[in-house]
């Protein structure tokens, strides 16, 4: 398995690189400040499930259609097992590593490789209670983007992304389909 996510990231990198050097010559010469962009998004929500977190990402224009970039995740959970019952909470956090390549001038493709580390429940049967298990749990997600100019240098960013690394009984998330939403400044 090791494998196979080394080998994607060494795709994926390359593929970058190639890209690289078909910038065309014509495009004019950008400055580092308007090559980089920033943004993400904050996670709300609240009731028997409360979840609170920040997103926040960074990146790089290669060229004119196609970007790289970081992000890191934090998500404070806590949530009511059963009425008056225990409280399941805990600190969800990750990084990952994104490109995205612009189709049209409000559509793009994404693809983002990372990990998400969690206290993972598990039922003890001997105890007869849940206890919890750290875990660091990979992702590879693919997809597309809307964006929308909200000004002359800020987006907002709606994607519908899929986990192909999905495996229901080790991710935090409760579907391999991911929809997410930002702003992000400088794209």
């Amino acid at each position: 398995m090791k494998r196979i996510y080394l080998i994607t990231a060494l795709t994926c990198f390359m593929c970058l690189l190639f890209s690289y050097h078909l910038k065309a010559d014509d495009e004019p010469k950008m400055r580092l400040k308007d090559k980089l962009f920033f943004g993400g998004g904050v996670t709300l929500s609240f009731g028997n499930i409360t979840v609170i977190g920040a997103s926040p990402i960074i990146g790089y224009k290669i060229n004119k259609r196609l970007s790289a970039g970081v992000g890191l995740e934090y998500l404070y959970y806590r949530e009511r097992w059963q009425r008056n019952g225990p409280i399941y909470q805990t600190s969800i956090y990750g990084a990952n590593g994104f490109g995205r390549y612009v189709v049209s001038d409000n559509l793009f493709a994404h693809a983002e490789y990372g990990f998400t580390n969690w206290e993972l429940p598990v039922f003890d049967p001997v105890a007869n209670r849940y206890t919890t298990e750290r875990r660091n749990v990979p992702f590879f997600l693919i997809g597309g983007g809307f964006m929308q100019q909200v000004g002359e240098r800020s987006s907002v960013v709606i994607m519908a992304l899929y986990d192909v690394l999905y495996n229901a009984s080790t991710s935090p998330n409760p579907s391999p389909l991911i929809f997410r939403a930002g702003i992000n400044f400088g794209f």
